[in-house]
């Protein structure tokens, strides 16, 4: 039997028909599958490299944490993959997946090597829009992923809902925390660190809000999670591999990073990116505050 951890983090929920907003936002103004693939890529080496940025700050001499890209697995028609995954649930307009069952697809796709032309990775992320929920509709979170799997085939896999730039980073690295061997702050082998503290690993991530004191938690992993991570990383040395990138793939990534997502990506751009191409920028402090076409104000963390 597998064991899940799964994040209770609890965010919007998207209509089901701004599920395909990330294809369309990246697809508009061109035909070509080409740059489409190239602006997906962009896309997720930011979020990658944000995760990558939260485990560089780890601060203990006994512990550095490099989070790279190994490849990307783009599916490009939906029938591709469709049959490798459960059904989607639809509900009064909203587009549903079980996390559980999803990861047990993820599971079975890498222990079928799914994955085989990427070059040799010890984890597998797969975001996803879809809204999903654990035991029933009426729990539903962020993430998902096997508490310890990292480099274990099957169990290497997490899922992560995209959002915004600040709480995809997060969970993806909540996730990828767990598969690391760390637990909820205030749990078990955590329960020197306090939830309310708001890490990293905190069982259910805060909002920012004006009255709230500033703290810089939210970027940073408790001293728990960072013993767990010492814990595992000994267990596993193949951890300490860095892939081989071409020099084309260098130059790609040095491409996309000579430009800062907040600079790429206008805060109106961002706006459509999460709410659909109706939506416009109208105000940023803490928040990004963006009008929908509905006349709906919703509020996004901008990159």
């Amino acid at each position: 039997m597998k064991t899940i951890q799964d994040n209770a983090f609890l965010f919007y929920t998207s209509k089901d028909k701004q599920f395909l907003s990330l294809v369309s936002w990246l697809l508009q103004g061109t035909a070509r599958v080409t740059k489409a693939e190239k602006n997906v890529k962009r896309y997720f080496s930011y979020i990658m490299n944000g995760v990558d940025q939260l485990y560089s700050g780890i601060n203990d001499p006994n512990i550095a944490v490099n989070v790279k890209i190994c490849g990307f697995f783009i599916c490009k028609l939906q029938k591709e993959f469709a049959h490798r995954f459960s059904q989607v649930h639809y509900v009064n307009g909203y587009s549903l997946i079980n996390a559980s069952t999803y990861l047990d697809d993820l599971f079975n796709m890498d222990v079928a090597r799914a994955f085989r032309r990427i070059p040799e990775y010890d984890q597998v992320i797969l975001f996803t829009r879809h809204t999903m929920y654990v035991t029933d509709t009426s729990r539903q979170v962020a993430g998902i992923s096997y508490p310890g799997g990292i480099c274990v085939p099957g169990y290497r896999v997490e899922i992560v809902h995209l959002t915004d730039y600040f709480k995809t980073t997060s969970t993806a690295a909540h996730e990828l925390g767990h598969s690391l061997g760390a637990v909820h702050d205030g749990d078990d082998t955590a329960r020197g660190c306090k939830a309310e503290d708001g890490f990293i690993m905190t069982p259910r991530m805060e909002d920012f809000v004006p009255y709230k004191t500033y703290s810089s938690n939210p970027w940073k992993f408790s001293t728990c999670s960072v013993e767990a991570f010492k814990r595992t990383i000994v267990r596993k040395p193949d951890l300490t591999k860095k892939p081989v990138y071409t020099q084309s793939e260098i130059d790609e990534w040095n491409k996309f990073m000579s430009r800062l997502p907040g600079q790429k990506y206008s805060p109106s751009m961002q706006c459509q990116f999460i709410l659909g191409l109706g939506s416009s920028n109208c105000g940023v402090c803490t928040k990004s505050m963006c009008q929908c076409a509905q006349d709906v104000c919703s509020v996004i963390q901008p990159f």
